[in-house]
């Protein structure tokens, strides 16, 4: 596995498609167990 130093070092569209395949790869539960986040922050960010 990399070292975190190393993974921002890669151009920000490469970082980008990172965080979305890591969210895209969690189901709802898992989602939910791995970041608390509360109603008004999820409604912000339009995701419920």
């Amino acid at each position: 596995m990399a070292p975190m130093n190393d993974l921002l070092q890669l151009p920000q569209n490469e970082r980008l498609a990172l965080a979305i395949a890591s969210g895209d790869s969690l189901d709802d539960q898992s989602r939910d167990g791995a970041l608390s986040v509360d109603h008004a922050l999820c409604a912000e960010f339009g995701l419920g």
